[in-house]
Parts: C-alpha cells; sequence; structure tokens
C-alpha cells in the first residue's frame, strides 16, 4: 500500500506540482539517502523499494475545482527539476494544469499503475468549522483507526491559512499521519524545485523542511474523565471522580494512583483540566478543543468509510479524478 499525499491547495500550482517532483526525482535516484527517506513508506512486510504514491488529496475551493474565472492558476514557470527557468504560464484551468504538470512524475510513483487517483476536497476558506469535520472525515477515510499499512504524509505549503490550520490540527487529535511538511521555494512561481537533484536530500537541501508531528495524548478514557467533570459543579475531589468514574466497566480496575498518572497528568498538561490540592475542575482550553474532539470521535464511533465511499456518498463536496500515465 502505498502513500496518500494530502495537500492544500490555493491559485499556485507550486505546492503541490514541486511536492511531487521532489518525492519523483528522489523515488527515480533512490540512493542511501532517498531509501532511507521513504523507509517507513508501505506495509511492514512490504519488500523491495518503498515510497510509491497511492493518491493525492486535495483540499481547495470550488472556484479552483471548477477553474471559475477567480479561481483560475496564478503565473507559473514550468521548468525542469534544477532549473530556474522555461515557458511561463497564466490563467490556465488548474484541474488541466496539474494534469500536464504531474503526469510524468506520477508514472514514476505510481507502482506501475495505468492511471492515478486525484481526489478533489472542496473546503470553505472562511469556515474552520467546516474545513475541519471535511478534512478529518477524508484523513479516518483513508487510514480508518487500527488499520496497518496505510501512511498519510501532509503537506502545510499551498491553500488557505484556514486548510493548513484544519490539517495540522487534524494530524496533532488523531496522530494518523505519519509525515507533516513544508516546501521552501526561492521563487514560488517555479512548477519544479530549482534545486540540483545531487543536492535533494544533501545537507545544502533547504527545499524540504520536514516538520514535527505534536500529538495530543486523548483518548476515550480522557474524554469520559472531561464529560465526567462537566456533569458535576465546581472542583470535586479525586476520590469523588473516580468513584463516578467506577460506576462504568471501564474504570472498575482503576485506582487513585493509576488516575493520577494516566489521566490526570497529561491532561493538566494540556490544560484539559485544572488539578490541585486533591480537586480537580475543567481546565480553560476545553471548550475550545470539545467541538474538534467530538467531532473526531463521530468519524472513528461507526462502520469505517473509505475514500470511494465518500465520493458516492458526498458528491457535493469530494470528487475523484483518475489520471491517465499511458
Amino acid at each position: 500500500m502505498g502513500v496518500y499525499h494530502f495537500m492544500g491547495l490555493g491559485r499556485s500550482v507550486g505546492p503541490v506540482t514541486a511536492a511531487v517532483s521532489y518525492l519523483a526525482a528522489r523515488y527515480r535516484r533512490y540512493d542511501a539517502t532517498d531509501a532511507e527517506f521513504f523507509a517507513l513508506s508501505g506495509e511492514r512486510e512490504q519488500a523491495g523499494k518503498r515510497g510509491d504514491a497511492q493518491a493525492l488529496v486535495l483540499f481547495t475551493t470550488p472556484e479552483v475545482r471548477q477553474a471559475q474565472k477567480d479561481g483560475l492558476c496564478l503565473d507559473y514557470v514550468c521548468n525542469q527539476l534544477g532549473q530556474k527557468v522555461g515557458p511561463s504560464h497564466s490563467n490556465d484551468p488548474m484541474p488541466r494544469a496539474l494534469q500536464t504538470l504531474l503526469r510524468a512524475d506520477l508514472a514514476a510513483l505510481a507502482g506501475g499503475r495505468r492511471e492515478f487517483d486525484v481526489y478533489w476536497c472542496d473546503v470553505d476558506r472562511s469556515d474552520l468549522g467546516t474545513t475541519f469535520e471535511r478534512v478529518a472525515r477524508v484523513l479516518f477515510a483513508a487510514k480508518p483507526p487500527d488499520k496497518l499499512g496505510k501512511e498519510v504524509w501532509v503537506n502545510l505549503t499551498g491553500g488557505s491559512n484556514v486548510v493548513n490550520m484544519a490539517l495540522q490540527l487534524a494530524t496533532a487529535l488523531s496522530g494518523a499521519p505519519a509525515r507533516l511538511y513544508y516546501l521552501q521555494a526561492d521563487d514560488i512561481r517555479l512548477a519544479r524545485p530549482a534545486l540540483p537533484l545531487v543536492d535533494l536530500g544533501s545537507l545544502r537541501d533547504r527545499f524540504w523542511v520536514e516538520l514535527p508531528i505534536v500529538y495530543l495524548a486523548f483518548d476515550a478514557a480522557h474524554r469520559q474523565v472531561l464529560e465526567t467533570l462537566q456533569t458535576l459543579s465546581g472542583p470535586v475531589a479525586e476520590t469523588e471522580l473516580l468513584a463516578r468514574l467506577k460506576q462504568g466497566s471501564s474504570f472498575s480496575e482503576m485506582d487513585q494512583q493509576a488516575l493520577r498518572r494516566e489521566l490526570l497528568v497529561p491532561l493538566r498538561g494540556q490544560q484539559l483540566v485544572l488539578w490541585r490540592d486533591g480537586h480537580v475542575q475543567i481546565g480553560p482550553r476545553w471548550n475550545t478543543f470539545q467541538r474538534y474532539y467530538q467531532v473526531m470521535a463521530g468519524f472513528t464511533s461507526g462502520a469505517p468509510e473509505t475514500l470511494q465511499d465518500l465520493t458516492r456518498r458526498k458528491a457535493g463536496w469530494f470528487q475523484v479524478e483518475s489520471i491517465s500515465l499511458r
């Protein structure tokens, strides 16, 4: 199983095309540094070369996806890898421009497939709530909880701040993506990296910027503690909180030491609870994060979806396009 590449997309082609070009160049070369770069891709027992791309998932506006007048491409230069010059283009329809620019590089990453799927997810650049909900739903469709052999890499370069906030928040809350990165280009008009092939992956490579993924420690037990505290008024003693929790079978074997170590310490560290002198209450950050946690929980509680399921059930905002690689 290959990698699902999640990317925000505005009116600049570079954040998508340069990322795919970079990946394809390193996949074709595949020296020791490239093998290490792709080492965690694919299934655990997979033999041979790793790094195949399974699909692109683009988060953009309907105007860009539909090539409306105010969604056409900004000026871009169709350069080759390692160069800064090439034919200039402007006002191209984004889907057509991406097909032209990506075909050869996707062929290198497709693992021998003759077609490559690009998923388009419509987002609202002025509505974080809706955008986050769609990002989260698509993320769990690409990588259902507890499913092995699937990997998601997230590119935080393109699109609006709202899109990238949603991608980063979904990454932190779910822990599902395996890689978070940003592209640092000297000229944002370039369709491909100006960095020479020999420099990719070296100390001279300032183009690909790996970002740390900071996971928020949060699961069903943490949520139950917070929901129980919400039903109580004001600070409550640890002993009373534990007694309430023990009314459910999940906490029947928990003692006060385990409550403190496994639940209260991480929740206090995230300011989701206030805990002092043996008493606990809801913390200042819970109201902010509660709605996002509830969205994530909603997508993990039922039967898992796939990306193909979403193209049927949510065709109004999620669609698939197959690019021929012949």
